[in-house]
């Protein structure tokens, strides 16, 4: 289980979609990049969620975009990052 936001890398092309919009992220051939239709759900911390999944994203959400919207956008890639394990692995030593 994650404790932490999946990081959506280098996002473009964001759209509101209609609400309703069933969400789904989609991995691109077999690359990084992922299509992705989520629900906006803090649109001061550029989180969505699809499913379980919450990800931010790494910009600001158009202005248009409210709490509770539907949106698509395809991002580089997805990142896994745990502060919180970062902390515990270097709690007590020096880490770069």
């Amino acid at each position: 289980m994650l404790l932490e936001p999946v990081l959506a890398i280098s996002i473009k092309n964001i759209c509101k979609m209609a609400a309703g919009s069933q969400p789904y992220v989609l991995r691109i051939d077999d690359g990084f990049v992922h299509e992705i239709l989520a629900e906006v759900v803090s649109f001061e911390k550029s989180l969505v969620i699809v499913g379980q999944l919450t990800i931010e994203l790494d910009d600001v959400l158009p202005g248009d975009i409210d709490v509770g919207d539907m949106i698509s956008f395809s991002c580089e890639r997805l990142d896994v990052i745990s502060w919180r394990l970062s902390e515990i692995l270097c709690s007590g030593i020096t880490c770069s």
